[in-house]
């Protein structure tokens, strides 16, 4: 497209089309139609690739937190070690979110267990 873009194409357009309907016995409709101009446009455009993210989660439950802490450790390192090999700069990148343990409470309200969530 020009320095204008779209608008000046648009303009461009309109000036130089006009749509008159017309057809076998609907002179009357026709008439009512003339100086009515009907425009339809579409654009492209090619940007750069986007980014897309990806969030690798693992959940995990035990009766104390170390345990939790330990079990989800585990579950990101085998992920990343995985993952590792195929990180390229600007096309893949890896990135851990960190861990989150919070207590699991009864029907009572006493801490029955622990779960965590570890994000990649």
């Amino acid at each position: 497209m020009n320095k204008y873009g779209l608008a000046g194409w648009l303009l461009t357009a309109a000036t130089a089309t006009t749509t008159v309907w017309a057809g076998a016995g609907q002179q009357d409709a026709a008439q009512s139609e003339v100086g009515i101009l009907h425009l339809a446009a579409s654009g492209r455009v090619q940007v750069q690739q986007d980014w897309l993210q990806m969030h690798l989660q693992a959940n995990r439950q035990a009766d104390a937190p170390a345990q939790v802490q330990q079990q989800l450790q585990l579950a990101l390192e085998q992920a990343l070690e995985q993952l590792r090999p195929q990180a390229q700069p600007e096309r893949l990148q890896l990135q851990s979110t960190g861990i989150s343990i919070w207590p699991r409470h009864g029907q009572e309200g006493a801490i029955v267990g622990w779960q965590g969530r570890a994000e990649l």
